[in-house]
């Protein structure tokens, strides 16, 4: 494959991200590879980013910039509506209100292999302060990179991954699911590869999560039920291979949704949802090998929501002293 001759897409889905999106766009058109096109798909935003989206078009007439809209339908469906219209050799995804070091496309072409999905290592930033990450460098076996991207070890979103674009140009980000669609997305194209290369150094950065906590028990549970739906299908794109880390992944979900959680009636309330003892009803306890999650599976099916309310006040506690000390 000669490397001088590659070409990129990069397909960034938009959806009112006008705080940050300059930053993430100057990012891109500041990097030192230059052979690329950049697709925007705006998610019908309600505020001024498609505005600045046709202002960034109109002050770089120099640079393949394409601007397309859609009603709002979430960010897989922009995905896919970029993946159609991109014509260059291979895809890179970028969130809106993510950004980047100016070398990380030339360092991602140079480290082009066939048949190999070439990845970046990222840094998170939350409320101005990036957190240190662990930097991964050279090849991970399909195996170890599933195992551990199910649990959070492996970063499982596309964003800062060369695809090949012939290699996904039959594959589609599920529209049915709205969480974890990244790795369901990562692990059906695992199947079209032989192999997993991290480059070194650090290249992307993204923004941690800084919604306001959510307490309503209704979205707590629709997000418990989002996420277990989302589990079973990456499951069974896996061919239930995974059901170790599959069940121990949903204790862990569960877990940080219910840390959500302040006020001890809107817990009681969420533990005696009938939807979410269905839920644990379906986790498979001899698959839970981690002797933590373990206990918390006991503690929720028992419903011993006294020792979960205690564990939560705990956790966050734990968290603070972390954060402090960073």
């Amino acid at each position: 494959m000669n490397r001088e001759k590659i070409s990129v897409s990069i397909i960034i889905p938009v959806y009112n991200a006008e705080k940050f999106l300059k930053k993430c766009l100057n990012s891109i058109i500041s990097q030192t590879f230059k052979n690329y096109e950049i697709i925007i798909v705006d998610d019908g935003s309600t505020d001024k980013s498609l505005l600045i989206c046709n202002e960034f078009k109109f002050q770089n007439k120099n640079v393949k910039i394409k601007v397309l809209k859609q009603v709002n339908s979430g960010p897989s469906k922009a995905r896919n509506m970029g993946i159609k219209n991109a014509v260059g050799d291979f895809i890179f995804f970028v969130d809106a209100d993510d950004y980047l070091e100016k070398n990380v496309l030339k360092n991602l072409v140079n480290n082009v292999e066939k048949e190999t999905l070439i990845k970046v290592n990222y840094k998170i930033i939350c409320n101005n302060k990036i957190f240190k990450t662990k930097i991964y460098n050279g090849y991970i076996s399909k195996k170890n990179f599933i195992e551990k991207m199910i649990l959070n070890n492996y970063p499982g979103s596309v964003c800062g991954c060369l695809f090949e674009r012939k290699l996904i140009e039959n594959l589609n980000f599920s529209e049915n699911i709205y969480f974890m669609e990244d790795t369901l997305f990562l692990i059906n194209y695992l199947e079209k590869i032989k192999k997993i290369k991290f480059v070194d150094g650090i290249y992307y950065y993204c923004l941690g999560n800084q919604n306001s906590i959510t307490t309503s028990n209704k979205k707590i549970i629709e997000n418990i039920d989002s996420f277990c739906k989302a589990l079973d299908c990456i499951s069974d794109g896996l061919d239930y291979k995974y059901p170790n880390q599959i069940n121990t992944k949903k204790v862990i979900l569960i877990e940080k949704e219910l840390a959500k959680i302040d006020n001890f009636a809107v817990l009681k309330k969420v533990m005696n949802d009938k939807k979410i003892e269905n839920i644990l009803n379906k986790i498979n306890k001899r698959n839970i090998y981690n002797k933590i999650y373990l206990f918390l599976y006991y503690a929720y099916t028992r419903k011993k929501i006294v020792i979960i309310f205690i564990y939560i006040k705990l956790r966050k506690l734990l968290k603070t002293l972390k954060n402090w000390r960073r």
